[in-house]
């Protein structure tokens, strides 16, 4: 499911579901069309050396 404004079709949110972590809500703000630098999608240098960490899987905690 996702969220734009009317005028333009600007993202405002999207939620959507993965097999792996279940529903994920993205919220967009600042939003400008087009970029004034390209280059601000390229990931620094330092990300390809990057590895992900594990994380320790627990049982899920209910609210109710």
């Amino acid at each position: 499911v996702s969220t734009v404004t009317e005028f333009g079709c600007i993202p405002v949110s999207t939620l959507f579901s993965t097999d792996r972590n279940g529903w994920v809500a993205v919220s967009f703000f600042n939003n400008i069309i087009g970029l004034a630098d390209p280059q601000d999608l390229t990931p620094p240098p330092f990300c390809s050396s990057a590895q992900l960490e594990e994380e320790a899987r627990e049982a899920p905690t209910l609210f109710l």
